[in-house]
């Protein structure tokens, strides 16, 4: 696993390093794809849409989780963010979970391609299924997340992609990996 995550993170960095050429194969100056993407600086604020989850449940392929955030540009590299996710049929047994959390998310670049390392932590509420006798109705519990991934910019625009782990998602006590998939918009 270890290696797995160490393979992706590289992986980023070297987009990260990407130079930006122009028609005539020459070396743009940095500044200017700075120019391009200088909307995620110090003191901006933004809203997302992410953790895009589906899979097969009841032999149906579905869309099961949405999560928003909004968060605020501690520094141009530095980001915390809120997040609230909804689950509808998170695992067999269960109804609904709704997740709040709190994040903190590095960016290692100023460039357009950006890869960053965020962690996390939160508090859910978990509804279990009427069928489902041997557990109580409902239960709180907590999480903690982290992940890696890469962001593309355009403009107020960030396009995200990672991969994420997390402990405890829907009281399971177990390891969980899922993918980071979102835009966010910077105002």
């Amino acid at each position: 696993m270890r290696t797995i995550f160490l393979s992706f993170v590289t992986i980023i960095y070297s987009f990260s390093q990407a130079q930006v050429i122009d028609n005539n194969n020459q070396v743009v100056d940095d500044s200017k794809s700075k120019a391009v993407a200088s909307y995620a600086e110090k003191g901006k604020f933004h809203i997302a849409l992410q953790d895009f989850t589906f899979g097969i449940t009841t032999g149906q392929f579905t869309l099961s989780s949405l999560s928003v955030r909004a968060g605020y540009s501690i520094t141009n590299r530095d980001i915390a963010f809120l997040s609230w996710r909804y689950t509808w049929n998170p695992r067999s047994g269960y109804s609904d979970a709704l997740e709040t959390e709190i994040f903190y998310r590095h960016y290692f670049t100023e460039k357009q391609f950006q890869p960053f390392l965020q962690v996390g932590t939160g508090v859910g509420y978990i509804k279990y299924a009427e069928e489902n006798d041997y557990k109580p109705d409902h239960k709180f519990y907590g999480t903690i997340k982290a992940g890696a991934g890469i962001a593309f910019r355009y403009k107020r625009w960030r396009f995200e992609l990672g991969i994420q782990s997390g402990y405890n998602q829907y009281s399971t006590a177990r390891i969980s990996i899922a993918p980071i998939v979102g835009v966010s918009f910077y105002f």
